[in-house]
């Protein structure tokens, strides 16, 4: 009988949530996505003001920000780019530490959880100098949160050689 030996391929896995997440990151994550059906129909009307996504919400409270237009997906956000990667939204699917963090400097979805226009002012894809981006808020006085914060230990499953 003939050994088989699977040929090399230098297209390599991507892995899966599951894979790369503890079970209830992920389903925080889809949950996230669920609750957009009724967020698009319901809320997002709300939280829409004349001239949007053209017309920046308000006037950024950083220097840094910059209003981005997704004209394909209708909608605006704003945007702090921290790498030196130019502001293009990824078509890999590439997972940083949390679910809810991408490889894409610029944001790869609209913010789903915008309960009023004011938010509009606040929320932002914030990108760091690796290129991930999350969603994230900025204060009035610009200080920057980011609701998953890159792990110390962290290491780039996208680049095992890499931290």
């Amino acid at each position: 009988m003939a050994k088989i030996y699977p040929f090399p391929s230098k297209q390599k896995r991507t892995l899966s949530l599951h894979e790369l997440f503890f079970s209830e990151d992920v389903e925080d994550y889809y949950n996230y996505f669920k609750q957009s059906d009724n967020w698009q129909h319901e809320v997002k009307p709300m939280t829409l003001y004349d001239g949007y996504p053209n017309v920046m919400a308000c006037t950024a409270p950083r220097g840094d920000m910059v209003w981005y237009v997704n004209y394909k997906f209708n909608y605006g956000t704003w945007l702090i780019n921290k790498s030196n990667m130019p502001i293009v939204e990824s078509t890999e699917l590439i997972w940083g530490w949390s679910p809810f963090v991408r490889k894409s400097v610029a944001p790869v979805h609209e913010p789903l959880n915008l309960t009023q226009k004011a938010m509009r002012h606040h929320v932002t894809w914030i990108v760091d100098e690796g290129g991930y981006g999350q969603y994230g808020l900025v204060t009035n006085k610009g200080e920057l949160w980011v609701p998953h914060p890159r792990p110390d230990h962290w290491r780039d499953h996208n680049n095992p050689g890499n931290s």
